[in-house]
Order: structure tokens, then C-alpha cells, then sequence
């Protein structure tokens, strides 16, 4: 059995490991009240709109979302389910640079989650400040070792 070399990181990667095993069963139901089979989830988040996707387990009709704001007045979206369970909420009209709770509704049932659902649309920077940092993440190359199946002689 090869030795596991210890590393800086060791201990951070144990700690955010243990998290993650702890918080397991939260992050694995999103939805309490068991609506949704996964999401909400936001996509293309944009200067004056964005997406909220969702899938449930059974067939429904309709998706509704609401997005609040202080002082504003709410931005309410509704969509026909697709017939694998899943809708994309579209919602444009915004304020940039604006932090917006939303709430999700399946076939007039109120969905709760373990979490806030807030999406905060991107500032208004064009022609007026630089552009905002992007972070950028990339992984590669994961090979699990599977002695049974492995090649006789050397792992990867």
C-alpha cells in the first residue's frame, strides 16, 4: 500500500472534508417540504436580469418566481414545466448592482429551502468604471485507483 505524503494543505483539506460530511445532509435536501428534486439553482446572472432553474420529482404545470427588492416593486415570472420535470425561469427588467430575494412557487405550493435565495445582479461598469476581477477555477486529471481493476504493475 503506497504512504500518503503528508502536505501543507493536509489539515484545511481534512477540515472542509469533515464540513462538507456534516453539512451532508443539509445540502442534500434543498427543498424541505420535497417539491423539488434539485435547484432552485441561478444561472446567467446579468447587469438587469438573470435565470432561476429547477427540477422536480413529479409532473407539474406551472413554476412561478418572485423577486423583491427594498423599495421596489416585485418582479414576478411564471413558466410551463418541460416534460422531464424541469422549468428555466427567465426574469429581465432589473436594477443593477441590486441584491434581490426570490421565492419559488410549483403549482401554487411554496417551495422553502435549507438557505437564502437571494441573487444580487451585476453593477452597471460599462463605459464607467474597469470591468469587475473574474475569478477563474480549473480542474483536470482525476484518476481514482481501483486496485481490482487497476494495472498489475504501476498506478497512475
Amino acid at each position: 500500500m503506497p504512504r500518503l505524503r503528508r502536505t501543507p494543505h493536509a489539515a484545511s483539506l481534512f477540515l472542509a472534508t469533515l464540513a462538507l460530511l456534516l453539512a451532508g445532509p443539509a445540502l442534500a435536501q434543498p427543498d424541505p417540504n420535497g417539491i423539488l428534486r434539485s435547484g432552485p439553482m441561478l444561472a446567467d446572472v446579468t447587469q438587469r436580469g438573470g435565470t432561476v432553474w429547477v427540477q422536480t420529482d413529479e409532473a407539474f404545470s406551472t413554476v412561478e418566481v418572485t423577486f423583491t427588492a427594498d423599495g421596489m416593486a416585485p418582479v414576478v415570472r411564471a413558466v410551463e414545466a418541460n416534460e422531464d420535470g424541469t422549468a428555466s425561469v427567465e426574469v429581465f427588467g432589473l436594477e443593477p448592482g441590486t441584491t434581490y430575494v426570490y421565492s419559488v412557487t410549483v403549482d401554487s405550493e411554496d417551495v422553502t429551502t435549507a438557505y437564502p435565495l437571494e441573487m444580487k445582479t451585476q453593477p452597471l461598469w460599462q463605459f464607467r468604471t474597469d470591468p469587475p476581477d473574474l475569478t477563474v477555477a480549473i480542474g483536470s486529471c482525476y484518476y481514482d485507483n481501483d486496485a481490482r481493476y487497476d494495472r498489475p504493475d504501476e498506478w497512475y
